[in-house]
């Protein structure tokens, strides 16, 4: 997923910011650097709620929280966890191996999609509270990728134990 955002000066002067087919246009005037502010809490917290925050985060070459990562499997539709499931390692070079361990998750919740899951119960029962729980860190926080992995693959996997029918 190509999450497009960008910040970059307009031509009068002031900033304009996109997000997939959102776009801000704020004017280099007196106290628009509320609105700039204003601005940027907006693109975030919709990056946060289309389960887009980490590839938000990694387009502007900020650190990616752990929970981040889990982010669209918690929030994603089917449609968007297929497209990270197939897009593999093609973040950049410092993020790659989080890129890949994502698709991999993408891609075994899809599995226990295919075996009779229901997506939205996953999500609601295992991956967002996962995502609250990493980012509030009670519980130890993933070291890596793969670390990160077999945390997600635990939840998944207890939560597919509990719920056989």
């Amino acid at each position: 997923m190509d999450l497009g955002a960008r910040r970059r000066q307009n031509r009068w002067g002031g900033r304009q910011w996109s997000l997939g087919r959102v776009q801000w246009h704020w004017p280099a005037l007196p106290g628009s650097q509320e609105r700039l502010a204003a601005a940027e809490l907006v693109a975030d917290c919709q990056a946060f709620l289309l389960g887009e925050y980490a590839d938000w985060l990694d387009a502007q070459a900020l650190e990616v929280p752990v929970w981040a990562w889990t982010n669209v499997l918690a929030h994603g539709t089917e449609d968007e966890v297929r497209r990270i499931a197939g897009s593999g390692d093609r973040g950049p070079v410092r993020t790659r191996a989080w890129w890949a361990a994502r698709a991999y998750l993408a891609t075994e919740v899809l599995a226990a999609v295919d075996r009779g899951a229901v997506l939205a119960e996953l999500q609601r029962h295992v991956l967002a509270p996962l995502e609250l729980r990493l980012s509030s860190r009670p519980m130890p926080v993933p070291k890596g990728p793969q670390h990160w992995v077999v945390t997600v693959r635990s939840a998944l996997g207890d939560y597919q134990h509990s719920h056989r029918r």
